[in-house]
């Protein structure tokens, strides 16, 4: 080894060594030496020995394995080496095909290049024809898509077209309609509109027919948003709502319902707008307006029942430029006025007093609630109690049908934009065909959607319908509510009140096991019935017949046939005359003939069906229930309605109980008496928030009944404050600690702080009172009571019970009670009851006014009392007799007299004093036929007497007629007339707006009856007066009434003329008639007119009144004229001023006898020889007198029970005589009649002293006086 390794060239030799020279010989020599010797080869073994030897060791081994690599592979390499032989042949091969290759590539080179040429040629043809295509199809498709649009389109460009021709027109209609017809009712803007519409037409200024406000003015999407914003559907409030949104003045939103305040802030806050709202009389209001105007906020200003001062400058926009800058005054301070600043004004109170120079300042928005508008919001009410999942779907179905009507119109208006902004080819924009292709698809969608839903809503509309009457007769209903402040302006009433009695009306437990077709048919009688039975305790009781008359005729119609409900309220217009072949019957009374002869010439049909000759009709006329005791022919087919007619004709005394059994019957009610008025009802009726409004009547306090229901109910919880004075600034501190602490409060007699109830009523709106708090108000009527406490109060009116029975009992109960009467004695305890008579006599004679008293007088229970003190102070306790002289002064001139200031009415009551106040009646202690006074002081005996009293007076307890009874029956029968006419008729105020054809329907009557009445006035058109100062005083009286006459026909003729020309539209509207239009129409006499002459308040009447006595006076004027005048009975109710006669017959009088006026008196005969040697006698006929009877030879005489009110008296005869001469009857048998112009007593003539039976004090009790002829 260490010679091998030696060797010099070891290294080359191991470095080129050929591993193929390894034999297999060899190869086994090493392997068995490897194997035999393995050991001395291992790395670690050899490596010890010597480091050299380890690496060759290692090498040994590897050529060992590469030799045996070698032998394997040996036949591989051979056929290598065969291959690499073929490898080299097919390479000389492959060279000579390449060379022929390069030859043949040439040739192909040249082909492509030629077809490169030829394709590209190709494909560029081919890309023009698919664009072609594309452009095709393009076009195809957007055709395809738009054409379903193309006929909206084409209606929408002739739409466009005629609006922009149009658009001058209808700017200005939309102007005039945002300024001038925001407060008008929706027929009244209909009308005006339809007007402007015509004459924008004759001026060719507009082509269409018609204008839309709201399709001119907005959209269907913005009207939908609207209404999802809380805006009310109906028709009003959706233009109403664009007023307010498109008015450049400042509104002011009336709203009694708050539902449109609400809107107006909903719609502010979602247009991202800076909205202040605050209340007029908050503290910081000021403060909040001052801001606003700074910053540029939009401000609501909510409870503004005036306008204040600190608005005005604002309102009139008085900018004042300081530089770059405008400023405004407010108050004391200059204020930055910022330009984007908006103000819109709101109130509950459906009247505000606003100014008219401030009027014009604001843009004056009415929503207060319609017919149409209740009636759907009835409906839903009504679904929503019987059927609420009814509602639900419609609601549902009503939003996303609003949803989708609001996104196809986005839409639309994307469509529109996207085409508009389209550049270039349309057709090459595909973007644009891929937007429109979506939009179509979802348009497309939308509309198969609204079809569906539409089609959805017609099956839940008709199943909603079946409810459509009862909402229509609700709507109705609150609808005859409104119309109750036109007798009485106490009477208001506002919508949660009657949405509270539907509700109950739904909720009634009488129909809670009907089915549903049951329910409908029987909601609205027992609405009605609960909505009158609930109102008619806030009515007086004088009010509730006419209310529920009205209440009939506004919803049950059927009852009433053509003309009949005109004829029965007297607001049917005829000319007068007498019907032919109709006569009054010989049975019925004289007095009744002119209201006869009106039903006669009205419906004459009905005339003959009754056979009013038929004997049968003479006890009918006698019966005392002529209303439901008809002759037995009368056929079945008159209505009962047509039955009330007669009644009204020919038996006028029972119309009251003929119209209550008729109401009772129609409504289904027991009586026209409220269901619960009662002080424990009307508190489970109230509400914390609500207050109790008592109204009451003279003589009538609730206070006691109040006090005693405190007491059981929150005792120790109840205050009470008389109101008046200093008081209301103590009052808001005890309504607010009551309201805090869950108390009760009684505020007495508003009516004395009027001013201050608005104060009031805002206290009250801001509270958030205990579920016990209770606030109760006691007023009396008051012409200015605000109107808005009105509406949400609970209303309950108190009405001191008539009769004398109650009166009493009512006086010994508060006043005279056991411990102050028997303190005294006996004759003390009987000189009070004889006061207590005597007051229940002048209060309960109030009933039969004007036969009673004149006219009303307010004697107070402070009367009785200041009567009481005056009994005690002039009889003392002991037992001596009372001062009688003293007692007759102070009562009839410091207590009772105090307050009667007509000369009759003062003689009634010092003929009642002489009567109870004396030493007679003391000892007889008759007070009146059955009622003697108890000779004890004990109160128990005088309450048996008062128990004893009929709980119903008859008239002769007063001294008054047995028919005074009539009379009175006859006046409420004629007050229930006179209130239906005036529910019937629309309130026209000074702003209200002007309606031709309303005008033409509601005048036209008028002026064609005048027309008819003035042809009997000619000779007094053409009269020429002469007045000659030398002439009889009489004559010259004459000339005087020919004079008045004329200027009566000239003011007439011109108010008329004028009215005439303005309906038939030849002359402009001015302020003067309209006035005097609207007083026409309303039923009211014009001023004018009434300046002239003063007779029936009814226009109709009146000029029937005047053409009768101008008629007249051409008479009097040919009389005069020949000398005649005075040598027959004269008719002093043809003259127009009969007490200017008696004036001159006077100045006559005095000059035939050179004596003065002043030394002579007028005196009366029944004939002319009883008057000896008077120098002027003059005979007066058609006279009529009430209270008794007159005859020529006996004088005046008592009444029979069923004797005519009014009964004709003989001709009597005047004379003026010096004073001192005897009169022609002897005082103690003679009484003196006052002479009245008509059977009011408002204007009296002269007094005639005509013979009678009796003393003169019995004629004066019955009230008996003549009247003129009417």
């Amino acid at each position: 080894m260490k010679r091998f390794l030696g060797n010099r060239s070891v290294k080359e030799e191991i470095l080129n060594f050929d591993s193929r020279k390894i034999t297999p010989e060899i190869r086994a020599g090493v392997m068995e030496l490897l194997k035999n010797k393995g050991n001395s080869f291992e790395h670690a073994v050899i490596h010890r020995t010597s480091v050299a030897a380890s690496p060759l060791a290692a090498w040994v081994k590897a050529n060992l394995e590469y030799s045996a690599v070698l032998i394997k592979i040996a036949p591989l390499e051979k056929a290598n080496a065969e291959l690499q032989a073929d490898l080299e042949a097919s390479k000389d091969r492959l060279e000579k095909c390449q060379t022929a290759m390069a030859v043949l590539d040439e040739k192909v080179k040249e082909l492509k290049d030629n077809f490169a040429r030829k394709t590209a040629e190709a494909e560029r043809l081919k890309q023009s024809l698919q664009k072609a295509e594309d452009v095709l199809g393009a076009a195809l498709e957007l055709l395809e898509k738009l054409s379903g649009e193309r006929t909206r389109w084409d209606v929408m460009h002739r739409d466009l077209s005629e609006e922009s021709a149009a658009l001058a027109a209808n700017a200005l209609l939309s102007a005039c309609f945002i300024t001038y017809l925001a407060d008008e009712q929706e027929s009244v803007r209909l009308s005006y509109m339809a007007q402007s519409v015509e004459l924008l037409r004759n001026a060719k200024l507009m082509t269409k027919g018609s204008f839309d406000t709201l399709q001119f003015l907005s959209s269907e999407g913005e009207m939908l948003l609207w209404k999802s914003q809380g805006l009310p559907a109906d028709k009003l409030s959706q233009e109403n709502g664009i007023v307010l949104m498109r008015s450049a003045q400042s509104p002011l939103i009336i709203d009694p319902s708050n539902a449109a305040v609400e809107w107006v802030k909903n719609t502010l806050r979602d247009s991202n707008l800076s909205v202040e709202v605050v209340s007029s009389h908050e503290q910081r209001f000021a403060n909040a307006l001052e801001l606003a105007v700074r910053f540029g906020k939009t401000l609501v200003v909510q409870e503004v029942d005036k306008i204040e001062p600190i608005l005005v400058p604002v309102l009139r926009k008085d900018l004042v430029r300081q530089g770059p800058r405008l400023a405004v005054q407010i108050g004391e301070k200059m204020i930055d006025y910022n330009e984007t600043f908006r103000m819109m004004l709101a109130t509950r109170n459906p009247n505000p007093d606003i100014p008219a120079d401030v009027r014009s300042l604001l843009t004056i928005v009415n929503f207060s609630v319609t017919l149409s508008g209740l009636e759907g919001r009835l409906l839903g009410l009504t679904i929503q109690h019987e059927q609420p999942e009814l509602e639900q779907t419609k609601t549902t179905l009503l939003k996303a049908e609003e949803d989708l009507k609001i996104q196809l119109e986005q839409m639309e208006q994307k469509l529109l934009v996207d085409l508009s902004a389209s550049e270039g080819n349309i057709l090459e924009n595909k973007p644009l065909i891929t937007s429109l292709n979506e939009l179509k698809t979802k348009s497309q969608a939308i509309k198969t959607k609204l079809e569906q839903s539409s089609k959805l809503q017609e099956s839940l509309d008709a199943q909603r319908n079946v409810y459509q009457p009862v909402a229509a007769v609700g709507s109705r209903l609150f609808f005859t509510l409104l119309d109750l402040e036109k007798i009485n302006p106490m009477y208001r009433y506002a919508l949660p009140m009657f949405i509270d009695l539907y509700t109950k009306a739904l909720d009634s437990k009488e129909l809670g096991h009907a089915n549903p077709q049951e329910r409908t048919r029987a909601l609205g009688p027992l609405l009605e019935k609960l909505v009158f039975g609930s109102v008619s305790r806030s009515l007086f009781k004088t009010d509730r017949l006419a209310y529920g008359m009205h209440l009939v005729h506004m919803l049950h119609p059927d009852h009433f046939q053509e003309n009949e409900w005109e004829v029965f309220t007297g607001s049917m217009i005829m000319s007068g005359g007498t019907a032919a072949g109709a006569s009054l019957p010989q049975w019925a009374a004289q007095e009744n003939a002119s209201a006869f002869q009106m039903f006669a010439m009205a419906l004459p049909a009905l005339l003959m069906k009754f056979d009013l000759n038929n004997r049968e009709w003479e006890r009918w006329v006698k019966s005392e229930r002529a209303e439901v005791e008809f002759p037995p022919h009368v056929p079945n087919s008159v209505t009962p309605f047509q039955r009330i007619l007669v009644v009204q004709a020919l038996r006028p005394e029972r119309l009251q109980p003929a119209c209550t059994d008729f109401i009772t019957r129609v409504l289904k009610v027991d009586s026209l008496s409220p269901l619960s008025s009662s002080l424990p009802h009307v508190h489970e009726d109230s509400a914390p928030a609500q207050p109790i409004l008592m109204i009451t009547t003279a003589g009538a306090a609730p206070d006691q009944e109040l006090e005693d229901l405190a007491a059981r109910i929150m005792p120790g919880k109840y205050h009470a404050l008389p109101m008046g004075g200093q008081t209301t600034g103590t009052a808001l501190g005890l309504i607010r600690e009551a309201a805090k602490n869950g108390h009760w409060l009684c505020l007495k007699n508003l009516h004395l702080v009027v001013h201050w109830i608005p104060e009031l009523e805002k206290e009250i709106s801001s509270l958030e009172p205990h579920p016990d708090f209770r606030l109760w108000l006691t007023t009396e009527q008051h012409a200015a009571f605000p109107p808005i406490i009105l509406q949400q109060s609970l209303k309950i009116t108190f009405e001191a019970p008539p009769g004398v029975h109650k009166n009493l009992l009512r006086t010994y109960e508060s006043l005279i009670i056991p411990e102050f009467m028997e303190k005294g004695t006996p004759q003390r305890a009987q000189l009070l009851m004889i006061i207590a008579w005597f007051h229940a006599v002048l209060q309960e004679r109030r009933s039969y006014i004007p036969q009673g008293w004149t006219k009303f007088y307010e004697f107070s229970p402070a009367d009785l009392r200041s009567a009481v003190d005056i009994c005690d102070s002039s009889a003392g306790l002991g037992k001596g007799q009372p001062d009688w002289v003293t007692m007759h002064g102070l009562l009839s001139l410091a207590v009772y007299g105090g307050r009667v200031d007509n000369a009759q009415d003062e003689r009634l009551l010092h003929c009642f004093l002489q009567h109870y106040f004396s030493r007679s009646m003391l000892s007889s202690l008759k007070l009146a036929p059955g009622v003697t006074i108890p000779t004890s002081n004990r109160h128990a005996d005088y309450l048996r007497v008062i128990e004893s009293i009929p709980w119903t007076d008859s008239p002769t307890i007063f001294g008054l007629p047995a028919n005074a009874d009539v009379a009175v029956q006859k006046r409420a029968a004629t007050a229930v007339q006179t209130n239906l006419r005036a529910l019937g008729v629309e309130k026209h105020g000074a702003a209200a707006a002007f309606d031709r054809e309303k005008w033409g329907q509601s005048l036209s009557p008028i002026l064609s009856l005048w027309q008819k009445l003035v042809a009997a006035c000619e000779k007094v058109r053409t009269a020429k007066p002469r007045i000659d100062p030398k002439s009889a005083p009489v004559n010259g009286f004459v000339e005087l009434e020919l004079v008045k006459a004329q200027a009566l026909l000239k003011v007439v003729d011109s108010s008329l003329s004028a009215i005439g020309r303005v309906v038939r539209g030849t002359e402009l509207l001015n302020a003067t008639t309209k006035r005097e239009g609207n007083c026409l129409i309303e039923g009211v006499l014009p001023p004018r007119w009434e300046k002239e002459w003063e007779g029936s308040e009814s226009p109709v009447r009146w000029m029937k009144q005047v053409v009768t006595r101008i008629a007249a006076i051409s008479y009097w004027h040919e009389a005069s004229t020949s000398g005649s005048l005075l040598a027959k009975p004269l008719k002093l109710h043809e003259l127009l001023n009969p007490g200017f006669f008696l004036t001159a017959l006077r100045q006559q009088t005095a000059r035939s006898t050179t004596t003065p006026m002043d030394s002579l008196e007028l005196m009366c005969a029944l004939s002319a020889s009883e008057l000896g040697r008077a120098p002027l006698i003059v005979a007066v006929t058609g006279l009529l007198v009430q209270g008794a009877m007159c005859a020529a030879s006996a004088g005046l005489s008592p009444l029979n029970n069923d004797a005519p009110t009014l009964s004709p008296m003989p001709d009597i005869h005047l004379a003026w005589m010096p004073t001192g001469t005897r009169p022609p009857y002897d005082v103690n048998r003679s009484a003196a009649v006052p002479l009245y112009v008509d059977e009011e007593r408002t204007k009296l003539l002269c007094e005639l002293r005509l013979p009678c039976s009796g003393s003169e004090a019995q004629w004066l009790q019955a009230g008996v006086a003549c009247f003129l002829a009417n």
